[in-house]
């Protein structure tokens, strides 16, 4: 087991005490919001005090997982400090809200309509930056020996460049110029330029965080809600994909077995959704349009919403449900199982089904199309697909009656609430909001954080050797 240099570490968490600082350029636009100056100031230094402390501490090497951890644990820390040093929240919401926000999920106990505009921007840039993670990040700025295990251990499976140090521009550059496409859009249709940049910035990192209460639902505009469906198509799909649209290789981005296996899903759940609310005595057209964007929403594990959860019918609500577990592309922002694995776990039980009906038993190996064209799906990826989809599936049961017994909620409820957070969605049945209680806000934030990591880093972590 390869282990990391403690300045490796050391690097990330000051790379990480620049964030809150991000946030001040905002100040300046809205000079009313200036005494939130210091709240983002003395966050920052907060971080870069703690890191100069332990810098002269002999620190032990850690394995890639663990680093990995331990930087997103201290990274959420120090970006939760601003809500709480303005007063805009207490430790336990500010550090859910700060969860919320760099795992893309977009859960909130906020009233985001009363929140400060620099506030707002804030929260939109942390999930932004935890798109992209913190390993991709730090990369950007810096090559430390290690970046291919932290980079594959942070969930990126895949490589666009010869080397990773490239990979992580180009994904950089992707993700501003989508981000640029999508600004410009939002403003064409309506959205003020604030309210622009941050439903692209949490469009594209497949994150929910909104300006508005009721999402992208409070804008009734069709054009939005299409350039959203877009944003967080985009954002959802795997990166080597994306490329490959750029370079227009249009027929293999199309033929590639995650866009087909999210198209099929769409088309299903779109269906299913249509077929519950109109039997509920919704239109035709207006089943069509909630169902698309929301259906697209959830399995993107975007979490934007035309309507409230908890109007629709308790089957559309169990769609949703499903549609999040699934999730999105593997090496996007978005969380869930992931499409691939849910592509290998499909195809392998209807192949071992007709098997045993023949009875016959052969190793055999699944065909993906991917960025690289077609490869085999070994066994071994066959059996990590089901492994994972089961810990992911006990995982959300367990946190669901969890959820259930501290909220008091009903099961349906919990269960869309949690899987919402292990998924990193941020649809909400409005279980988690301001009177929830600590426990339920602790299993919550733990459920966003597994998922985005996933079970596997989570495990290494705790598992790992800390020998030096």
């Amino acid at each position: 087991m390869k282990l990391i240099r403690s300045n490796t570490l050391l690097k990330m968490m000051r790379l990480e005490s620049v964030i809150p600082m991000l946030a001040i350029p905002l100040i300046f636009f809205y000079r009313e919001e200036i005494v939130y100056l210091q709240s983002f100031l003395l966050s920052s230094l907060s971080a870069f005090l703690f890191t100069f402390a332990l810098s002269l501490l002999p620190l032990r090497e850690r394995n890639g997982s663990q680093t990995v951890v331990l930087s997103w644990i201290f990274g959420i820390i120090i970006c939760a400090l601003p809500f709480v040093f303005s007063g805009e929240a207490s430790i336990l919401p500010a550090i859910f809200e700060s969860v919320s926000g760099l795992t893309t999920t977009g859960l909130s106990t906020l009233n985001v309509e009363k929140l400060p505009k620099t506030f707002l921007f804030y929260r939109a840039l942390l999930q932004y930056i935890g798109g992209l993670g913190f390993v991709m990040t730090m990369l950007l700025f810096q090559k430390p020996r290690e970046g291919a295990v932290l980079y594959s251990e942070e969930g990126h499976s895949f490589r666009l460049m010869p080397n990773i140090a490239k990979s992580t521009r180009v994904i950089a550059l992707i993700y501003l110029l989508f981000l640029y496409i999508g600004t410009v859009l939002y403003m064409i249709f309506g959205m003020n330029a604030l309210d622009a940049v941050v439903h692209a910035m949490c469009a594209l990192s497949t994150g929910g965080f909104s300006n508005r209460m009721d999402s992208i639902g409070a804008y009734w505009s069709l054009p939005i809600e299409i350039v959203t469906i877009l944003l967080m198509t985009i954002g959802t799909t795997n990166f080597a994909l994306l490329l490959l649209l750029l370079k227009g290789k249009i027929r293999a981005f199309i033929h590639s077995t995650e866009f087909r296996t999210f198209i099929f899903l769409v088309v299903i759940g779109v269906t299913l959704f249509i077929f519950s609310t109109v039997h509920s005595g919704w239109s035709f057209l207006s089943s069509l349009r909630h169902g698309l964007f929301n259906v697209v929403s959830a399995l993107s594990t975007s979490g934007f919403s035309t309507v409230p959860i908890n109007s629709l019918p308790e089957s559309s609500i169990f769609i949703l449900i499903i549609m999040m577990l699934i999730g999105g592309g593997m090496g996007s922002t978005a969380g869930g199982i992931k499409l691939e694995r849910i592509y290998l776990i499909a195809k392998a039980t209807v192949r071992e089904i007709i098997l045993r009906i023949k009875g016959e038993r052969n190793i055999y190996t699944i065909k993906i199309d991917d960025e690289n064209g077609v490869v085999h799906a070994e066994e071994s990826d066959i059996k990590e697909a089901f492994f994972y989809g089961q810990c992911f599936i006990i995982l959300f049961l367990l946190g669901s009656y969890l959820l259930s017994i501290t909220e008091n909620v009903p099961l349906l409820s919990a269960s869309f609430e949690f899987a919402s957070a292990l998924a990193t969605t941020g649809l909400s049945a409005s279980v988690i909001g301001p009177n929830t209680s600590s426990w339920g806000l602790i299993i919550t934030a733990l459920g966003m954080f597994i998922g985005r990591l996933e079970i596997f880093v989570i495990v290494k972590a705790i598992m790992g050797r800390k020998e030096i």
